[in-house]
């Protein structure tokens, strides 16, 4: 398993080494006899603090990658995992860590004992078990965290749903998240349809499969040295990537990390020569660096404050609190708004509207009308209740013809129930219903 600081390597004879990688040299740090058997599997969280290592013995050790590194490793006690896994009966042929950073990350361990087991390997407890139609060969897990895949002997991948549950993809049954526990006792078993099958000839067992990106596509390794790839969606092999396959058997397969994105990262130290600690000699129970030891480094490029690249707005997002700049600025306006503009009188010469209508403001201190400015108000109120008025008539106008109007036809109706020729009905349209004169308008 590579990071950016040190590779993590499968020992003979059962051991999971740490070396230190800087460039073209490296320091190797042995641990002590820690399988019974042969390690077959090596991993490192996403954090870079804890590293996992399986192997035939049917055990998972968790082992502190700090830890292993620290000058504080007094006899045996700094080289001994934190915690044991213990729950498969059979060799462990498959290991994924999931992605997150936090203290709610889990472990998916496979055995040859067809058993899948997620668990927590920070409190080394069982969050959820499936049982498995064969032997699994290798397993990933989806960029959220949402579902696991897994290679059997037979050459055949099978897609695994971690929030729907069910024997038939007809009926499937929701799921709480994984952290919440409450699937632990009752193992689930996938549904046979989720299992995917290449249509073409065997290509052998599934050895090593891996995920794009974006979790659309699927790479999977064969035994015959092909790659095929698979549609995530519809669980269909959409070609063969290699058109020779390859002369022996695709052990390891990994995407490219994805390139193009805004956002950069890269190392910005370069370790040039590396002294090597021998922890024996230098054991401190304080975890002090001792005296005799040093490291020298050169910095590739100039180092920028993160607070100079960033904005007021980004400094505010990213922070974890509040800003005090920010809070006193807050309180600063809140202060000035409760004794400033609202309880000074208004101004004669605005320059222009006013965004706000100040309400406290003190009667005897609003400036008089003069007489010119009063008319012009009270002409403009007089223009207002003479438009008002006209629209009310016309209103009223359309009312009442529309109520002649229905009079006009009940009485057609009744007219010709009744079969009379001629003579009225008993309806009288009233003569106060007819239009308004002009005179009533003004």
């Amino acid at each position: 398993m590579l990071t950016e600081q040190f590779i993590a390597a499968i020992g003979v004879p059962e051991k999971a080494p740490a070396t230190n990688v800087a460039r073209d040299a490296a320091i190797f740090l042995t641990t002590s006899q820690a399988h019974l058997q042969a390690v077959t599997v090596v991993l490192v969280d996403s954090t870079s603090n804890f590293l996992l290592s399986a192997s035939a013995d049917s055990t998972v050790h968790v082992w502190s990658i700090p830890g292993l590194l620290s000058f504080a490793n007094v006899g045996t006690q700094g080289l001994s995992p934190l915690r044991t896994f213990t729950s498969h009966r059979a060799e462990i042929t498959a290991l994924a860590i999931g992605h997150s950073a936090s203290f709610n990350n889990f472990a998916v361990s496979l055995s040859k004992d067809q058993i899948c087991t997620i668990w927590d390997f920070h409190k080394n407890t069982v969050l959820r078990t499936y049982l498995l139609p064969s032997v699994p060969t290798c397993v990933t897990l989806d960029a959220a965290d949402r579902a696991l895949y897994v290679g059997y002997e037979d050459g055949s991948v099978q897609q695994i749903d971690l929030y729907t549950v069910g024997t038939t993809a007809a009926a499937p049954t929701r799921m709480n998240a994984l952290q919440n526990g409450d699937e632990t006792v009752t193992p689930i078993q996938p549904s046979l349809s989720s299992k995917w099958k290449s249509p073409d000839v065997p290509h052998g067992a599934t050895l090593s499969i891996s995920l794009s990106f974006d979790s659309c596509t699927l790479l999977s390794g064969h035994q015959s040295g092909a790659v095929l790839a698979w549609d995530v969606a519809s669980g269909r092999v959409q070609a063969n990537v290699l058109q020779t396959p390859l002369p022996g058997p695709v052990t390891i397969l990994s995407f490219l990390p994805a390139v193009g994105f805004a956002r950069k990262t890269g190392r910005e130290l370069n370790v040039a020569t590396v002294v090597k600690p021998r922890f024996g000699a230098f054991d401190s129970g304080d975890g002090n660096v001792p005296g005799n030891y040093a490291v020298n480094f050169e910095l590739p490029s100039n180092l920028t404050s993160e607070s100079s690249t960033r904005s007021a707005f980004e400094e505010a997002l990213l922070a974890s609190f509040f800003p005090q700049s920010l809070l006193d600025n807050g309180l600063d306006e809140l202060t000035s708004w409760a004794n400033g503009p609202s309880r000074q009188p208004i101004e004669a010469d605005n320059g222009g509207p006013d965004d706000f209508m100040a309400l406290d403001v003190q009667p005897d201190k609003i400036r008089e009308l003069t007489l010119d400015e009063q008319n012009a108000a009270l002409k403009a109120q007089l223009s207002s209740m003479r438009r008002l008025q006209t629209a009310s008539f016309d209103r009223l106008e359309a009312i009442n013809a529309e109520r002649k109007a229905l009079l006009k036809r009940e009485h057609l109706r009744m007219k010709s129930r009744s079969g009379t020729t001629n003579g009225t009905c008993g309806i009288l349209i009233p003569d106060d219903d007819e239009s308004m004169d002009d005179s009533d308008r003004n």
